[in-house]
């Protein structure tokens, strides 16, 4: 039997038939083994247009999800559960396209929290139309709950009638979610995954949203850590690393991205912490005004090719010292340099406009930095 493809171009997207391995045909090899609810399936095959050289097709145990990688180990699509004989869509979809449906290689999304906190259902429901209506293709939600930012997303808040209202208001709209962030707060830093104090605690949240992503459809959750020494042999470059670890092996079992988000280290030991580790479901969440603000212009691009394959998702604000706001293409970000790094990396994941600067037009903000953006992409 046949397995129809589509294959995700920016452009347009064409329908391809995998068949059994054929001389000067596309080729498809199946192979099952059980584990847990999924399966595990493996798939080879080699496809000339768009794509060159092999992909391998693998799986865990999460609702028959099924993940595509490349042999560089860059995740690019996913589909359903690839079975002999069954019929699948394979999609752009390792950030978060579960229906099929057409994106671009590198999209526009918006990080809703930009928009204020969400107690309710009603709350979220009118950040993701505005999104909407801006042109916003994804949108990335808060996922944890604290005093002073209600989020009735988190299980701990909401229920979970609520995060299936959430999911089919977004399907509504045409929205995906290209990942959830799970920004949890240290007794001293902004993260504290390196802190001892309240460790225990922070590592169950952190899986906790990882979980509820998966309950989503999600495929990424994004947080920063907390402050990463750069020397190893710190010991809180240690502690980070045994929290961080046992984090991403929960994403791994439940088959969610945990991305590190840039901040005040320098991509080559943000990059070197995540090698040291060694899973796979670790990634990264690149921002630009981040490593801008503690770094310089040329850090914030070459950071794009020192991280490469390890960045799944990013965030897209400006810095503007003398307007103190974010709106991209307004600041001191570097876009054409940082833009074009994404692209020549292979980038096509999310760009989420974000703005944490309580701008008085917030929305206003939100539209010009999309235009900025699609202008840019679309040139």
């Amino acid at each position: 039997m046949a397995t129809r493809c589509f294959a995700p171009t920016s452009n347009e997207r064409g329908a391809y038939i995998l068949r059994k391995r054929r001389e000067n045909s596309p080729s498809l090899t199946l192979g099952a083994r059980g584990r847990g609810m999924g399966g595990l399936v493996a798939v080879s095959t080699k496809i000339t247009t768009p794509f060159s050289g092999h992909i391998v097709v693998w799986s865990y145990s999460r609702a028959g999800w099924t993940y595509v990688k490349s042999l560089n180990d860059r995740p690019f699509l996913h589909s359903r559960r690839c079975n002999v004989g069954k019929s699948v869509t394979i999609a752009s979809a390792a950030y978060g396209n579960r229906r099929g449906q057409q994106m671009s290689e590198i999209t526009i999304g918006c990080a809703l929290w930009t928009l204020g906190p969400t107690p309710d259902v009603s709350a979220l429901a009118r950040q993701m139309e505005t999104a909407a209506q801006i042109g916003c293709q994804s949108v990335q939600p808060w996922v944890a709950h604290s005093d002073d930012w209600p989020c009735i997303l988190d299980p701990d808040y909401g229920a979970s009638a609520d995060r299936r209202e959430v999911r089919k208001i977004a399907e509504s709209l045409g929205l995906v979610f290209s990942g959830f962030c799970a920004q949890l707060q240290g007794a001293s830093t902004f993260g504290g995954l390196e802190e001892r104090e309240g460790l225990r605690g922070r590592i169950d949240k952190t899986k906790q949203a990882l979980s509820t992503s998966a309950e989503m459809g999600g495929t990424v959750v994004t947080t920063h850590p907390g402050i990463l020494p750069e020397n190893p042999s710190a010991e809180a470059y240690q502690i980070m690393l045994g929290s961080v670890a046992e984090i991403a092996d929960h994403a791994a079992s439940v088959g969610v991205y945990f991305a590190l988000e840039t901040g005040q280290e320098p991509p080559s030991v943000l990059g070197a912490f995540i090698d040291k580790i060694g899973n796979p479901w670790l990634k990264v969440n690149y921002d630009p005004c981040n490593l801008l603000r503690f770094g310089s212009e040329a850090g914030t691009i070459q950071g794009v090719q020192i991280l490469r394959d390890k960045i799944i998702h990013t965030h897209a604000k400006d810095w503007n010292p003398q307007t103190r706001e974010a709106t991209c293409g307004e600041g001191l970000v570097p876009w054409d340099g940082y833009l074009g790094a994404l692209r020549d990396i292979g980038y096509s994941g999310v760009l989420a406009i974000e703005d944490e600067t309580g701008n008085a037009d917030m929305v206003g903000s939100i539209r010009r930095s999309h235009a900025f953006l699609k202008g840019w992409l679309d040139a």
